[in-house]
């Protein structure tokens, strides 16, 4: 079987470890710190994975069940779970169903081993006058739960290995050198350019500047007159900030 590469938001299998762990713990302090490490990872990617996001999200539900009040009372009511736990249900179910081509809700629930009764609870939810009762969301999360912890968790656990990149397949060094030099050079051109210097010939350390434009080889400076090192015959500030 062919190894499948794909840049993931952990730095390595160990983090993700760390993560399927905590969260799949009996202890609430180490599925909070898997929630925060999963909100982590959600800034690195545009999208976190179906397994993950909806992990998280059933995360979510069990740290507000268990949030408590200085005093020992809980914070969140059963009321106040109803709505969470309706919607953490819907898109797991909506997550599902998009993975499949123009078939019904049931069927994706046969296909992928999930109990009828589920899906009633989702139809119940989205098309009924009252919410189901609390006890069967809970037990339809936990189920979900476990549920991913089976498909995506265990599964992925068994076929993920770390890809270090080759040094080969580095940016060369050189090259480097030059990408942070034209940073460099764009932070200084912007500089000038904001306290109102329009041409480069005005700034007063421009030979260090020029200096600095002709190391940079792969960038073409197009003048528009015949003598190329005259410093005071280079494009204007705009020209180089578009």
């Amino acid at each position: 079987m062919a190894l499948i590469k794909q840049v993931v938001p952990w730095f390595n299998k160990q983090e993700w470890l760390d993560v399927y762990k905590s969260a799949f713990s009996s202890n609430i302090e180490l599925q909070k710190i898997a929630f925060q490490q999963m909100n982590i990872w959600r800034f690195r990617v545009p999208n976190l994975c179906l397994g993950i996001e909806c992990t998280q999200a059933l995360l979510h539900l069990f740290i507000c069940e268990k949030k408590e009040y200085s005093d020992g009372s809980f914070v969140f009511e059963s009321h106040d779970l109803l709505p969470l736990y309706t919607t953490a249900i819907m898109r797991f179910l909506n997550h599902l169903q998009g993975l499949c081509d123009n078939i019904t809700l049931y069927k994706m629930a046969y296909k992928f081993n999930i109990p009828e009764w589920i899906v009633n609870l989702r139809h119940e939810t989205a098309h009924g006058n009252n919410l189901p009762h609390i006890t069967l969301l809970r037990e339809a999360a936990l189920f979900i739960f476990n549920w991913l912890d089976e498909n995506y968790w265990q599964r992925e656990l068994k076929a993920m290995t770390d890809v270090f990149v080759d040094q080969s397949q580095c940016i060369a060094d050189k090259d480097a050198d030059k990408t942070d030099m034209l940073l460099e050079l764009w932070k200084s051109v912007k500089l000038y350019k904001l306290v109102g210097h329009i041409n480069i010939k005005e700034i007063p350390n421009r030979k260090e500047m020029w200096e600095m434009m002709k190391e940079l080889q792969n960038i073409t400076i197009n003048t528009g007159h015949n003598n190329n090192n005259d410093i005071n015959n280079q494009p204007s500030l705009k020209y180089l900030m578009k």
